[in-house]
């Protein structure tokens, strides 16, 4: 069991165990108890259990590489020698240029990235984590794979900001704003005034009426509490609340007051779970009947029920006309309860978009990961050894491979927001397609990745061999850069055990390569 839920179990049996009494003293001690949890509790406030790094962290670590391994044309874009930023500000002439002016929402995040990976020296000498990459066809492939997952965790960042939301916390602080208006009726929780707090002062007959009582928590606490008698009154708690309320009730006496007289073990932060048991003990301290039509709600002791005029005997609340045997009404009607339960769901939902949250920025140190291993393995020209899993369009060893040259290929599935980098908007199809720049890479990628697959002296492809054990000790052209004629590989590259095939050992180095030609023309930092 949480220590809070312990707190709170302590307190409804400490609650639970209090007698009334039939004299002044102590009468109403059970209700104190009650309203010195909620009190302390919302003084407390919630707190949900957040991600120890936000997702922009490791967002902006991607797009920094990501930059870096960009085409020149695209780097070029950013000009940020310019005196005081002005390269940041999106061109005026780009906001009707249809092939542009999608770009001005992320605009400014790749300035920075721009700018944060020049001030950093990534890929130049001075940098030892992230070296220059000196093979073209390396940083193309490279491109090709960190565009993508720079593509995936903008998503997820995006994602991970409308959980967070404006403020950034997922809503805790609007429940704390309820918790704190529960307290005295406005927001800060510390300012307590008439008619916010109390519909009036003085005298008790006005202040604690049902509808004075309910605006507040203080204003409750106070009618169950603070005597209209002159002289001690020890009613909640013997010689812990003095002030009398024989003249108007000054309020921020009254809050000072009672919070010197809880002196229970306060419930440190409020929780769904605590919000809703108190409440619950809140309902329980309450004596109710029924008659005449309406639910008959009272809140503190009376000698002559259900006379409750503030003298030592009769402080109570009767909340009678919130309430009646229909149905209509109700706790709901009680201003300080509504808040609380409010509290109580926006902290839930608070808690679940942590929750997601967490879940994201776990993914997003995965993706940061691969795209570090991805630039530089580019760096140490190995990339095609960790590239990652092909996409499903399989190609098999006996086919040759070929990069799709459609130039509506890898951008006929993007709107128009989303058509960038080696896309372009055609105004009149109205559709996304590969620029012409990209167009040419592809086919030049074909031309160096393409070809037959080689064949043994015995007239074999790879293909031919069925099991790993003759695959792996085939005899052949060995491919360039390979040590082996054939290899037994499956299509997920990653190591997984799907469609493990003998296939020619430049399989994934050409078919990945081909892919990451075609989606390296410019960065894809847009999602």
């Amino acid at each position: 069991m949480s220590s809070t839920k312990r707190a709170v179990a302590a307190l409804a049996m400490l609650i639970g165990l209090i007698s009334r009494g039939e004299g002044a003293a102590n009468a109403n001690a059970k209700e104190h108890g009650v309203m010195c949890a909620f009190l302390n509790m919302a003084e407390a406030g919630g707190q949900i259990s957040k991600p120890e790094t936000e997702a922009r962290t490791y967002l902006d670590q991607i797009l920094e590489l990501n930059m870096s391994v960009s085409d020149k044309d695209w780097t070029a874009e950013f000009d940020t020698e310019k005196p005081g930023d002005e390269g940041r500000t999106f061109p005026t002439a780009y906001k009707d240029n249809d092939a542009k002016k999608h770009w001005e929402q992320q605009w400014q995040a790749w300035y920075d990235a721009k700018k944060r990976a020049k001030a950093k020296h990534v890929g130049t000498t001075k940098n030892q984590d992230y070296k220059p990459i000196t093979e073209e066809t390396q940083k193309r492939a490279a491109r090709g794979v960190i565009q993508q997952l720079a593509a995936r965790a903008s998503a997820l960042a995006a994602k991970y900001a409308t959980l967070a939301g404006e403020a950034g916390d997922f809503g805790e602080a609007a429940a704390n704003i309820d918790l704190k208006t529960a307290i005295t009726g406005e927001s800060t929780g510390t300012k307590p005034a008439v008619p916010a707090t109390i519909a009036a002062a003085n005298p008790y007959s006005a202040a604690c009426t049902a509808q004075s009582a309910a605006k507040s928590l203080l204003a409750t606490f106070s009618c169950v509490c603070h005597s209209k008698d002159a002289g001690s009154n020890d009613e909640c708690v013997t010689g812990a609340v003095s002030q009398q309320w024989s003249d108007a009730l000054n309020l921020d006496t009254a809050l000072s007051n009672l919070k010197a007289s809880c002196t229970a073990t306060k419930i440190k932060h409020a929780t769904p779970e605590a919000i809703t048991s108190l409440l619950a003990n809140f309902r329980a301290a309450c004596t109710t009947g029924s008659g005449a039509g309406q639910l008959k709600v009272r809140f503190g002791t009376s000698a002559s029920a259900p006379t409750c005029d503030g003298a030592n005997t009769k402080m109570c609340i009767n909340f009678d006309e919130l309430f009646t045997t229909a149905g209509d009404g109700g706790w709901h009607k009680i201003a300080w309860y509504a808040k609380l339960e409010s509290a109580a769901e926006k902290l839930k939902t608070a808690q679940e978009s942590a929750r997601r949250a967490a879940a994201i920025v776990d993914t997003l140190v995965a993706i940061a990961q691969e795209t570090v291993d991805t630039y530089q393995a580019a760096a140490q020209s190995r990339l095609p050894h960790v590239l990652p899993p092909p996409s499903a369009d399989t190609i098999t060893a006996s086919a040759p491979i070929k990069t799709n040259t459609n130039k509506n290929a890898n951008c006929e599935d993007n709107e128009e927001p989303n058509c960038t980098g080696f896309c372009e908007w055609n105004k009149t199809e109205k559709a996304c397609k590969l620029t012409d720049k990209a167009q040419k890479e592809a086919e030049q990628a074909n031309q160096e990745t393409g070809g037959k697959e080689g064949k043994n002296k015995e007239g074999k492809t790879c293909a031919d061999f069925k099991t790993e054990a003759k695959c792996n000790a085939a005899d052949g052209p060995k491919p360039t850069g390979k040590s082996k004629f054939c290899g037994w590989i499956g299509e997920d590259a990653s190591g997984g055990d799907k469609g493990f095939k003998c296939r020619s050992s430049s399989f994934l180095l050409n078919k990945q390569f081909a892919l990451s030609v075609v989606s390296a023309a410019f960065v894809a930092l847009l999602f």
